[in-house]
């Protein structure tokens, strides 16, 4: 695969003639969509994808960071989807483990996902205790669906930012944490 002006090209087999499909989406004005010759992912040489990451994340519980592109890659630990610009603010989260074993029980992936029913506001501090907030943490066998800690709205999409500070809340389950920030654009 690789760029042509706007197009996604790719060669057929003999090497000799190239195909391009239709453009690139124009994605959105705050984050518009073309053909980029890096972080594509899956070992492509060329992809659509969003100019800005979609979603980056730096916690420090658990010390992961990154960011994911839409149509791209993810880069870091994990990937996460961004929240939608219509309905609930949401993001997933899904961590995997650096271990060449994934699939292995013990291998330290984790995912969670946390939404919070609109309206919000600029610089909102919400309790984990607000009934708009739901939140579900998931780790080596383990999940978390009650929290003490709040989560502030630092921007709502389309240039969104929240941080949190968050600790699960059942009995002996005091060291699933999430803390720290994620943003992006859509």
């Amino acid at each position: 695969m690789f760029c042509d002006g706007e197009r996604l090209s790719f060669c057929m087999r003999s090497g000799k003639d190239a195909i391009s499909p239709e453009p690139c989406p124009t994605g959105s004005t705050n984050n518009p969509v073309s053909c980029h010759q890096d972080r594509c992912g899956f070992g492509e040489a060329a992809c659509c994808r969003t100019q800005k990451p979609t979603c980056r994340w730096n916690l420090s519980a658990p010390v992961v960071s990154g960011e994911s592109y839409q149509g791209g890659e993810s880069t870091g630990t994990g990937s996460c989807s961004a929240p939608s610009s219509c309905g609930d603010f949401g993001v997933y989260m899904s961590l995997g483990s650096s271990s060449s074993d994934s699939c292995s029980p013990s291998s330290g992936g984790s995912n969670f996902n946390f939404r919070i029913e609109r309206p919000i506001t600029a610089g909102e501090v919400i309790p984990m205790t607000d009934p708009r907030v739901d939140m579900s943490y998931y780790k080596e066998g383990r999940s978390c669906f009650s929290w003490t800690g709040t989560i502030t709205i630092v921007r709502d999409v389309p240039n969104w930012a929240v941080s949190m500070d968050v600790t699960c809340a059942d009995t002996g389950k005091g060291d699933l944490q999430v803390k720290g920030d994620f943003s992006g654009d859509i």
